[in-house]
């Protein structure tokens, strides 16, 4: 009866031990499906912002003329400032 008693002992203790197992691996499985959502909101959200971004580069995105005229001021005001500096009025 003693050799029963401690193989059943045994056995019990294996059984705690792979239960304790089975939590443990329960536990890692719910931390990597939360990683796996996290990633995926963070991949969604990349996407939008990206989008985002694609939308202003067009919105900013001007013309040759407008370039031109942009720089032609660009170039008067500086001859303004140069001028207004450079010349001695009486």
């Amino acid at each position: 009866m003693d050799e029963l008693t401690q193989r059943l002992d045994r056995f019990e203790r294996r059984l705690d031990d792979v239960a304790k197992t089975l939590e443990t691996l329960a536990r890692v499985e719910e931390r990597q499906f939360m990683q796996t959502k996290t990633l995926d909101r963070m991949f969604t959200q990349l996407t939008d912002l990206n989008n985002r971004v694609d939308d202003v580069e067009d919105k900013v995105k001007t013309s040759p003329m407008v370039t031109i005229l942009w720089g032609a001021l660009v170039v008067a005001g500086g001859i303004i400032g140069f001028l207004i500096n450079h010349i001695q009025l009486p």
